[in-house]
């Protein structure tokens, strides 16, 4: 096989270089000093010892294709199907049996051991804070917890966080979870204010009072809730006399479970002029299950005067049955 001459090969170059030029225009190139020194380094080298300078060049060119041919192998490679987790937080206890709610783990996929179905894994996720309680497989897919605490000081804590750790043997050796930890909290407080309004006594019409229901999603702890209700007593002076307020003593009345509490006034001195009962909650409390939470109540109850109008207020038509149990049509109305 014949070569072509050196006269031709460059020839060949200076037109092909000429072409490119002409299509793409000229390029200017300045190296940086680093390439500068290492191409001065290795001419130097290659001058002292060729054959050292070929086995370092040929070994890093070696690296340099063998780190490519990983990155290309590692790229091709199956993407792993993971299995989600998550988890159903736990609501407030059920006030009416007393039992604490379930913690519910929800996997994606099919992850529990065939025999362990419907019974206790072997190895069962830890929480912390620790609750005492037992794990159990509802499905291939939900494993259930049902805590087992005395009262109501052992349960759940209300804006607390907890971590869940999964290990390792809980759900098939096929599987392969996102994540083994997460974390969660159980339902905020949600107080609720109904009712803050000016009673009478329909048996004692000397009992007046202005009253309302507190209702909660979480056992209270009466003692911690009493510290942050306030009542104060508004007084108008009329068009020309002087308004005042005074606090008044908060009368409070819990359900046994804790979860609503009657909030009172004590019997009050129908005023002059027309007045305002305020009821104010504000700040940190603790809850019967021991955990803190924030609250936020407010509350304005009318109480009317001697020389004030007499006003008739929300009028509305009910169906009610008679003395023979026959429906008929009666006007409510309310009054100040």
């Amino acid at each position: 096989m014949k070569f072509p001459s050196k006269q031709t090969l460059s020839l060949a170059i200076s037109r092909l270089m000429a072409l490119c030029l002409t299509a793409f225009g000229s390029f200017r190139w300045t190296p940086p000093a680093w390439w500068q020194r290492l191409k001065t380094t290795l001419l130097l080298a290659a001058r002292r010892n060729p054959k050292r300078t070929l086995r370092v060049v040929g070994t890093i060119a070696l690296a340099l294709v063998a780190v490519g041919a990983g990155s290309w192998w590692w790229s091709t490679r199956p993407v792993p199907q993971y299995c989600s987790v998550k988890i159903q937080s736990p609501y407030q206890p059920d006030t009416v049996t007393k039992q604490s709610s379930r913690l519910l783990v929800m996997f994606g996929c099919s992850a529990a051991q065939m025999n362990e179905i419907s019974k206790t894994p072997q190895k069962t996720p830890e929480l912390d804070p620790a609750m005492p309680g037992t794990w159990t497989w509802e499905n291939d897919r939900n494993l259930l917890f049902i805590p087992k605490v005395a009262s109501f000081d052992k349960d759940w804590k209300s804006g607390e966080e907890y971590t869940l750790s999964l290990p390792r043997g809980l759900v098939a050796s096929h599987v392969q979870l996102e994540t083994r930890s997460l974390s969660f909290k159980p339902v905020e407080l949600n107080l609720q204010l109904s009712e803050f309004q000016f009673n009478v006594d329909a048996r004692n019409p000397a009992l007046r009072r202005v009253s309302g229901i507190i209702s909660s999603n979480w056992p209270l702890n009466p003692e911690s809730l009493r510290k942050k209700l306030t009542l104060s007593f508004e007084r108008s002076g009329g068009i020309l006399g002087a308004s005042s307020s005074s606090n008044l003593p908060v009368v409070m009345t819990f359900n046994p479970t804790y979860t609503q509490v009657y909030v009172s006034t004590e019997n009050l001195t129908v005023p002059e002029y027309g007045s305002i009962v305020r009821l104010v909650g504000k700040g940190r409390i603790e809850l019967a299950s021991g955990g803190h939470a924030d609250i936020d109540i407010k509350g304005t109850g009318e109480v009317p005067g001697k020389k004030g109008s007499f006003k008739i207020t929300e009028p509305h038509v009910i169906y009610a049955r008679n003395e023979r149990f026959e429906p008929e049509q009666a006007l409510v109305v309310t009054t100040n």
